[in-house]
């Protein structure tokens, strides 16, 4: 799933401080379908791995981006971008990690792109993020200490029924 913004869009707007001004639009605009996909294209563009280039809260973000995929599951173009923006929140801070884990957001984004059905390019580009989103955190290495236990991001996506995505 490519962002439809470009990588200067995206640099400009982290320098303002307006990937904070995303992040809380996309909780406040939690139903408007169009404004979450608009919101996750920023978060899911690949400069946001860039300690450098944002200033934004990723675990907030992580919660922005899980609540858009609870809400909007049955948009294949909602979807992709979530994945993409969860894998890379989690792989730019552990605490946006250990809120994945904790809100069990391996399996949404398993169930989420399982629920998905039809033959057309949005499904199919859907399935294709999801699976590069959960082999990206599956190879993380990102350790993780939650519940008084120690986690990796590939023991999350494990646990999210992953297989099933991969096999279809």
């Amino acid at each position: 799933v490519a962002s439809p913004l470009g990588s200067g869009f995206v640099e400009r707007c982290a320098a303002l401080g307006g990937v904070r001004l995303v992040v809380d639009a996309l909780r406040h605009t939690i139903k408007i379908q169009s404004a979450q996909i608009a919101g996750l294209s920023v978060l899911g563009h690949s400069r946001l791995l860039d300690q450098e280039v944002t200033r934004l809260s990723a675990v907030d973000a992580m919660v922005a981006a899980l609540a858009a995929l609870k809400i909007h599951s049955r948009s294949a173009k909602l979807v992709g971008l979530a994945a993409i923006a969860i894998a890379n929140l989690a792989h730019r801070d552990s605490s946006a990690a250990n809120t994945l884990i904790q809100a069990d957001g391996c399996r949404l984004i398993v169930d989420s792109v399982l629920a998905l059905s039809g033959p057309n390019t949005q499904v199919q580009t859907a399935h294709a993020a999801a699976c590069w989103a959960l082999g990206t955190l599956a190879s993380a290495g990102r350790k993780i200490h939650t519940d008084g236990r120690l986690l990796t991001l590939a023991t999350e996506v494990q646990d999210g029924n992953a297989e099933h995505l991969f096999h279809e």
